[in-house]
């Protein structure tokens, strides 16, 4: 690749990758292609994440592997972060489809939450070093890999709707109190960041700690979810929903509880509208807007890209008017990414222990 190659701002005119020509079985093949380039340098990134570690790896060393046009990366994914965004709504995906698969049929509430965590570890299972690496980014509470950031919200909706799913489809889920109900699968998901927490630091072969893990904490899990619904613990229920609603759910990005849809009368607790009984869709007002604003300034001024950790500005327009908001785009971009760039395997990858491939 000529060393004077500049990188090609997404939606750009002339990054888009050429397709087949007009008409309906043209955009149907242009559509097929891009799906497979799009696939394909998302596999070459997780194979270089794997091999060389994240940091080490750039956007050109990925675009070379994969043979397509450093401009051509650019236009499908416009960085580190959202190639592991991609990474983190595919495994999701996967994820869920495979427990769905496994759960189908079940209906005690252990056994289809030991289901779900199960096939987690399983779906998980091929990338399980890369993980280690990787967890030193998502750990910092700041980065837009993080799990619990706004970025992360199409993957964690997923995955907190396949937990209303092990719920809804046990001989528990009726029994539930409403409140409770409500947090459910929140809270579960929550359960399944603690196991994958245990999963990246296991170095037993097979992840065997992290099986036998799941294997005691799903039933104990159960236990407790189990006997909420009894009159005695109520005051013990509705006050641990308080506190989860006040100091656990406002730190989740754009936080979504999925629950039965039912008229309801809602109140505001810890900055979330909530409901009484079994609401529907709600979710918190962080939507950052500041950095939506500072990223359409950075765009009008040039684009920054990072590439093996330098920082190389690419102006768009009128040189005068880039070099003027060099400093202020640097700025605004590097902020506006870490705001505005979700772990997992690839397809078939979910067989593991009588899995679903």
């Amino acid at each position: 690749m000529p060393e004077n190659e500049q990188p090609v701002r997404a939606g750009a005119p002339g990054s888009e990758p050429t397709g087949a020509g007009a008409g309906p079985a043209g955009v149907q093949a242009k559509t097929a292609k891009s799906e497979q380039t799009r696939a394909l340098i998302l596999e070459t990134a997780m194979r270089l994440f794997q091999e060389r570690g994240y940091d080490k790896t750039t956007m050109r060393a990925i675009a070379a592997e994969a043979g397509v046009s450093v401009g051509n990366a650019y236009y499908y994914y416009e960085g580190k972060e959202f190639l592991i965004q991609g990474f983190y709504d595919r495994m999701t995906r996967e994820h869920a489809a495979d427990a769905r698969g496994r759960m189908e049929g079940r209906t005690d509430f252990s056994e289809r939450l030991s289901i779900a965590l199960d096939s987690w570890v399983d779906c998980a299972a091929p990338y399980h070093e890369f993980a280690a690496q990787f967890f030193r980014t998502a750990a910092d509470p700041n980065s837009a890999l993080s799990p619990f950031s706004n970025e992360s919200h199409p993957a964690r909706e997923t995955a907190v709707q396949l937990f209303r799913e092990v719920l809804d489809g046990s001989d528990l889920g009726p029994k539930i109190d409403p409140e409770l109900d409500e947090l459910l699968p929140d809270l579960l998901w929550l359960h399944l960041m603690v196991v994958v927490l245990y999963w990246v630091f296991d170095r037993t072969d097979d992840t065997e700690r992290t099986r036998a893990f799941v294997k005691r904490c799903a039933p104990f899990v159960a236990k407790i979810v189990a006997l909420s619904r009894y009159r005695v613990f109520r005051p013990l229920v509705r006050d641990a929903v308080d506190m989860i609603q006040e100091f656990v759910l406002p730190t989740i990005g754009s936080s979504t509880t999925l629950a039965k849809p039912a008229a309801a009368t809602t109140k505001r607790s810890g900055g979330l509208v909530r409901s009484r009984g079994r609401p529907g869709r709600t979710r918190s007002g962080d939507h950052r807007l500041g950095a939506v604003a500072d990223l359409e300034l950075a765009e009008d001024a040039g684009d920054v890209v990072l590439d093996g950790g330098n920082a190389d500005l690419h102006g768009l327009g009128d040189l005068g008017v880039v070099q003027a908001g060099r400093d202020q785009a640097h700025t605004s971009t590097s902020r506006a990414v870490r705001s505005a760039a979700a772990l997992g395997a690839g397809p078939g990858r979910c067989g593991g222990r009588g899995g679903v491939t």
